[in-house]
C-alpha cells in the first residue's frame, strides 16, 4: 500500500470516528424537546391555541358566532355564522386587524378574510 492511499484511508477513518463520537455526545435538553415538539406537531397545536385565544380576546362577544381558521401567507381566515355577522365583521375589519396584529404578532397577519359557514361553524382548531 503506498503512502498516499494509506493517508487517505486514515483520514476517512478519522472522519468516520468523529461523526460517530459526536453522535454519541449528550444533547441539550432544550434541543431534544424542540425537535420532539416539531416532529409530533405540538408546536402547531400550541400556535392554534394561541391564535384562538387572541381571536377571543379581540372579538369579545362575537366569539360564539365566529371561528378563527388559520393564517396562510399572512391572511387570517375567519368563519362566521351568517351574512349579517359577516357584514358586521367587515365594518370592523381595520380595528380587528390592528388588534390581532398586537395580540398575535407571530402570525404576521396582513389581511383578514371572512367566510360564511355553509352549515354549522367548524370546530375550534385548538
Amino acid at each position: 500500500m503506498d503512502e498516499n492511499s494509506h493517508l487517505s484511508e486514515m483520514s476517512r477513518r478519522s472522519a468516520s470516528y468523529s461523526r460517530w463520537f459526536r453522535a454519541r455526545q449528550p444533547k441539550k435538553v432544550g434541543n431534544v424537546i424542540a425537535r420532539l415538539m416539531q416532529r409530533r406537531g405540538y408546536a402547531q397545536i400550541e400556535n392554534a391555541r394561541r391564535l384562538e385565544e387572541a381571536w377571543k380576546s379581540v372579538i369579545g362577544d362575537f366569539a360564539s358566532t365566529t371561528r378563527v381558521g388559520s393564517v396562510r401567507r399572512g391572511t387570517l381566515e375567519v368563519w362566521v355564522a351568517s351574512s349579517l355577522m359577516m357584514q358586521e365583521m367587515t365594518f370592523q375589519k381595520k380595528r380587528i386587524l390592528q388588534a390581532m396584529r398586537q395580540a398575535y404578532p407571530e402570525g404576521k397577519i396582513s389581511k383578514i378574510r371572512f367566510r360564511i359557514s355553509t352549515s354549522k361553524l367548524p370546530p375550534s382548531p385548538a
